[in-house]
């Protein structure tokens, strides 16, 4: 048989033990925050867009109806890019109906379509 008081004191902290534990704990809780607060997770398969450029696009942006300055803060749209587009719209009587259609522009593939797509708006033909 166990005696009973060495049982108790095996399983109880006496009070100095509970200091130091709290002590511990609140100096590693501390370190711990600090670091969650400067690290920026990231969890994703691609990365972060670039931040400069999401700024400067504030509304969706109709490329039948936009200036050049507007062209130009969409991603992948440069200034020769963003004249190209400009001299489409002048040319060609055809509207741009949804994303696909900016790639019967001289320069504009699939991949600069997928980047800029978020960021595009088409109005409805009646207007």
């Amino acid at each position: 048989m166990i005696p009973l008081r060495r049982t108790i004191s095996a399983v109880c902290w006496r009070r100095e033990n509970l200091a130091g534990l709290l002590l511990l704990s609140l100096l590693a809780g501390g370190t711990l925050s600090r670091r969650a607060m400067t690290t920026e997770p990231f969890t994703g398969a691609q990365p972060p867009l670039r931040t400069d450029r999401v700024a400067a696009v504030f509304d969706r942006i109709d490329p039948n109806t936009a200036p050049i300055a507007s062209l130009v803060r969409l991603p992948g749209i440069g200034p020769s890019r963003a004249q190209a587009i400009l001299d489409y719209r002048r040319t060609r009587t055809r509207r741009f109906a949804c994303p696909a259609d900016l790639t019967r522009v001289r320069g504009i593939g699939p991949a600069t379509v997928a980047t800029m797509t978020p960021y595009l708006a088409f109005a409805p033909r009646g207007r």
